[in-house]
């Protein structure tokens, strides 16, 4: 996969990824650099499904359905470049949770 986003261009995806225990689960936290600075990623790590999730307090919306976030779309238009939009975004819809897997509850960290 690395090798095939080369080869079609964008900028590099820099990473570093932290793996942490928080709450009941396994998070896997994406801290990007370069051209994707100031991006920072949460992911929970789960053998099963997602439900009754535990979202981080730090968590401010759910992206998982968002292309824009893909590794491949990040390489060709770096979140750094529309990173105000986004912003704005936010503040004129408010977050967004999906509950499809059952109620979330906020964890204060």
């Amino acid at each position: 996969m690395g090798v095939e986003l080369v080869r079609r261009g964008g900028d590099p995806i820099v990473k570093v990824r932290y793996a942490a225990w928080l709450g009941a689960d396994g998070w896997s936290i994406d801290v990007f650099g370069g051209a994707n600075h100031p991006l920072v990623v949460a992911e929970c790590e789960r053998s099963g499904p997602v439900t009754g999730l535990q979202i981080p307090d730090f968590c401010v919306t759910e992206i998982t359905d968002d292309r824009r976030f893909s590794n491949e779309s990040l390489a060709m238009e770096p979140y750094s470049g529309w990173a105000p939009d986004f912003a704005a975004e936010l503040a004129h819809d408010g977050p967004r949770f999906r509950q499809d897997f059952g109620p979330n509850t906020h964890l204060r960290l």
